[in-house]
């Protein structure tokens, strides 16, 4: 989940029938992905205009 209005990045996972905060990234941090292998964006590139 993207939040434009704090620049933080919220990962949820499907846990039986709720989601659950998997981790949150900010300005500065790298987002990685906990499905995809080798996958990751630096979250600066998300709020990058």
């Amino acid at each position: 989940m993207v939040d434009y209005r704090k620049k933080k990045v919220e990962v949820l996972v499907l846990e039986d029938s709720e989601f659950a905060l998997q981790n949150v990234y900010g300005v500065g941090d790298t987002a990685v992905s906990v499905i995809l292998t080798n996958f990751s964006v630096p979250v600066a590139d998300i709020f990058h205009k």
